[in-house]
């Protein structure tokens, strides 16, 4: 696959945070899509809603945007050629369905942003999130949760590449590569995105005021510490901010403001 792809000429999380104080993210698209009648009881999850209702995606972003979301995330999540072609679309029409995510988004921020002048200035223009998921969510079996693959690198450079491509070439401000289960596959896309031309800043550590949180939490922190540092290695991964999701269990009160 080919591709054109426009690298922005800084990075835009790192230019909204110059600015102003936080980026508030968006919420969850799926429950906003069932609460508006969609049955996402599908292997392709909320991707299933760009085939059959596109229309209520772009509602969902605006209405994230006009809560105050400065982060729209895209419907691409569990969107893959392997999971379009088992609903029988081509990989041309697979990658109109990606494309597709990035510019519903861009669709409601560039109107809310047009209709919205007084916003100007108060907080940042919104931000577009090309939604990465993992190789799991394609099985649609849970394993994104694991990462109990039993695959190599190249076969998940080979899974996320084209996805990338048609991500990248609809123009996203930034990529969201969500719920990574292992560092092996966290590298294999930073490696990915480098080979792709890629060179944003260095990524984000987690800092050690987790010492006090229970042995899980103390685990993770280090883990991410040194994912880190290998893809700071890399010299060219598309990492601003590397994060974790915990359970909220055994964090006290505050904790998390701690190591963000």
């Amino acid at each position: 696959m080919t591709a054109t792809m426009t690298l922005p000429a800084t990075d835009p999380i790192h230019a909204a945070l110059a600015q102003f104080p936080l980026l508030i993210l968006d919420g969850a698209l799926a429950t906003e899509l069932e609460r508006r009648g969609c049955d996402l009881n599908d292997a392709l999850w909320s991707a299933r809603v760009l085939l059959e209702a596109p229309e209520l995606i772009r509602a969902v972003h605006t209405d994230y945007f006009a809560a105050g979301a400065d982060v729209a995330t895209t419907a691409s999540y569990q969107a893959s050629y392997q999971g379009f072609a088992r609903r029988g679309l081509s990989a041309e029409q697979a990658t109109a369905c990606l494309q597709l995510s990035v510019q519903l988004a861009r669709e409601a921020r560039d109107a809310f942003w047009a209709a919205h002048p007084e916003q100007h200035g108060l907080r940042p223009r919104p931000l577009v999130a090309a939604s990465v998921g993992p190789f799991g969510a394609m099985r649609a079996d849970g394993s994104e949760y694991v990462g109990h693959y039993g695959v190599d690198s190249a076969t998940l450079k080979d899974f996320h590449r084209p996805r990338l491509a048609a991500l990248l070439a609809a123009q996203p401000d930034v990529l969201a590569c969500e719920t990574l289960p292992c560092q092996q596959e966290a590298l294999a896309l930073a490696e990915l995105l480098a080979e792709l031309g890629y060179a944003p800043p260095q990524p984000v550590e987690p800092r050690d005021e987790a010492a006090e949180l229970q042995r899980q939490f103390i685990e993770a922190s280090r883990m991410m510490s040194q994912l880190a540092s290998r893809i700071e290695r890399l010299q060219a991964p598309a990492a601003a901010a590397p994060g974790s999701m915990h359970a909220p269990y055994g964090v006290p009160h505050g904790g998390l403001r701690g190591v963000a």
